[in-house]
């Protein structure tokens, strides 16, 4: 009996395990590309901050630029604050916990996004400054500290 010829429009099993292979390394990419993702990346890796004591606003805006997140606030929460000084090497999280320690501001990790927000430590819902936000949480819409 001789093999059954195909047609032309039906690719060989190899072609179409080609074109599976494709499309898996096509969506690992998509996955590795996505905002959170590459956050996420960030956000575990060490980086040297050298960050002055300085007021909020214009210390979370270097924060930003040097971490590579985006970091969310409201002008009026970030007022009148003065931050610590960060020297050294840290992961985002534990640089951006650091400079905020025994200030009224605390900083929650948006899970879904990747973002820092900002909030005044009595409007933090009474979590920790390592915490992390849930995917209904709403960020603030005042004040994004943008990247140079």
């Amino acid at each position: 009996m001789p093999p059954q010829a195909r047609s032309p429009a039906q690719p060989s099993r190899g072609a179409a395990l080609r074109q599976v292979a494709r499309l898996l390394v096509v969506l690992v990419i998509a996955v590795l590309m996505t905002p959170a993702h590459r956050a996420q990346q960030n956000s575990t890796a060490k980086i040297s901050f050298d960050l002055p004591s300085d007021a909020a606003e214009r210390s979370l805006k270097q924060f930003s630029a040097r971490s590579g997140l985006e970091v969310l606030f409201a002008s009026e929460s970030a007022a009148n604050v003065r931050t610590n000084a960060i020297k050294g090497d840290y992961t985002p999280r534990d640089a951006i916990n650091r400079m905020l320690a025994g200030t009224k501001l605390a900083a929650v990790h948006e899970l879904k996004t990747g973002a820092i927000r900002i909030v005044s430590v009595a409007n933090a819902s009474g979590r920790n400054q390592s915490a992390d936000a849930s995917p209904d949480s709403q960020p603030p819409t005042k004040k994004k500290a943008s990247k140079p």
